[in-house]
């Protein structure tokens, strides 16, 4: 079984599938392959590339991603199996040696620096906020660097994984932060 979600892995959708995964009770083989964007996952479910999908389609703090859900029910090949809500607590995370004072730019998807918006202010004013395609990415971004000016704003996961220091948790301005997602099926 094939089940794509958004890359790379450590992104909430990554811990997400691996959570609707138990759940539902799916093989233990099965595979998690990574995909850029939610579209390119209803893409992969559509053409059958893979057998499941779980997209992000709604939070707390944004709303709901209209157009990814229209897309669901609009693809040919693909039903929307289920939905799964949960938590998610942001983590500021930067390469070791780093402190809040040493801090230049944050990186993270845009929904994710959104989400912690007045934290960042009242915390890193002035520091440039850099977009990502996802959280994991952002994270990923900064493996193996000694660049101590750059952070991250990810899952808590995606520093140990990244081999990166938190340097604040919970940053999320909503702590009741929640994110849901479309558990996509391919079918026929």
């Amino acid at each position: 079984m094939r089940v794509a979600y958004l890359a790379p892995e450590g992104t909430f959708t990554w811990e997400t599938a691996q959570l609707v995964a138990r759940e539902r009770g799916w093989p233990a083989d099965t595979e998690f392959v990574p995909y850029p964007d939610g579209e390119a996952i209803v893409a992969a479910v559509a053409r059958g590339e893979a057998d499941f999908g779980v997209a992000a389609v709604a939070t707390s703090l944004a709303g709901e991603r209209g157009g990814l859900r229209r897309a669901a029910e609009q693809a040919e090949h693909v039903r929307i199996a289920g939905e799964h809500q949960r938590v998610c607590h942001y983590t500021l995370m930067a390469p070791a040696g780093a402190s809040l004072q040493s801090l230049r730019t944050v990186r993270s998807v845009q929904k994710a620096l959104d989400d912690c918006t007045g934290w960042l202010k009242a915390h890193l004013p002035g520091v440039i906020l850099e977009r990502t395609a996802s959280t994991g990415m952002a994270a990923q971004s900064l493996a193996g660097s000694r660049d101590t000016s750059i952070a991250a704003v990810a899952p808590p996961a995606a520093a140990a994984r990244h081999g990166l220091v938190a340097l604040a948790d919970n940053i999320e301005d909503d702590p009741e932060n929640w994110t849901r997602w479309l558990i996509l099926e391919h079918v026929g």
